[in-house]
């Protein structure tokens, strides 16, 4: 008679399930996931790695050419900081929309403006351009493909209402508000505000920055993983949409700039 240990596979099972347990605990033990409690306690005499000082390296360019931009506020360092942060960071770090990236200059231009109260906000004609340029490419995607903002939609799991609230208060509002902000400057002030753009003309620098950006984030301009996939015919025309609104407004707020009118008046 063959005596049949059927216990032997529970075992095994167990085993397999408790490393499979393990596994999973450990894989997911970071920030973002949950801590195997035993694991930890486990570990807690372990000495931690010491810090790598090659993981300073991107914080250091980073604080460095903020305090260059902010030490020497003149247009040259406004633009080797902008330019040196785009260049040092790579796209891991530069997976946010250029919308994000135009709000946070603006946030930080409203912030230096409550701060120091005077000195001109030289970067206000830039951002100007800038929000009306992203306002302009971004809506025209749903005129070439009405489903735009139903897809956008559900990628960050939101309502159409909620949708429509975002895109106001992201695309709209900021360009909105530089124009208002913009003519209600005193004539000296305006003046003052646009001394950066007799060396960096703002007519093409916003375009450049812009085009600069689809490059390093996405290595060109069409922004598939950006955003949502689409033919590249409609990413052509946003492109070529927010390059005529950059050049057109910019010239504007160019004129605007060279004879110390509001924006208005010279449309």
């Amino acid at each position: 008679m063959v005596l049949v240990d059927h216990t032997a596979p529970v075992a095994a099972r167990t085993r397999s399930s408790q490393q499979l347990d393990e596994t999973e605990m450990k894989r997911s033990a970071s920030f973002a996931g949950t801590v195997n409690i035993g694991l930890a306690l486990g570990d807690q005499n372990k000495q931690k790695p010491l810090p790598d000082w090659r993981d300073l390296i991107l914080p250091g360019c980073y604080g460095a050419l903020a305090g260059l931009a902010m030490s020497v506020r003149a247009s040259w360092a406004s633009c080797a900081a902008g330019l040196g942060l785009l260049l040092c960071a790579g796209p891991p770090l530069l997976s946010s929309t250029y919308t994000i990236w135009n709000c946070t200059a603006l946030i930080a231009q409203l912030c230096d403006a409550f701060i120091r109260i005077d000195v001109p906000p030289r970067l206000l004609p830039y951002l100007l351009v800038n929000s009306w340029a992203i306002f302009f490419s971004f809506n025209v995607m749903a005129i070439l493909y009405p489903s735009h903002y139903r897809e956008l939609a559900t990628r960050i799991d939101a309502s159409m209402p909620y949708f429509h609230f975002l895109n106001t208060l992201g695309h709209f509002v900021p360009g909105l508000l530089c124009w208002w902000w913009f003519d209600s400057l005193a004539a000296s002030a305006r003046i003052e505000a646009c001394a950066w753009t007799h060396h960096v003309p703002v007519a093409y620098a916003s375009c450049l920055f812009h085009v600069a950006w689809a490059f390093r984030v996405a290595g060109g301009l069409l922004l598939d993983h950006v955003y949502l996939k689409r033919p590249r015919f409609q990413w052509y025309v946003a492109w070529a949409t927010g390059t005529c609104v950059h050049l057109y407004v910019g010239r504007v707020v160019a004129a605007a700039c060279a004879s110390g009118t509001s924006l208005s008046n010279s449309l």
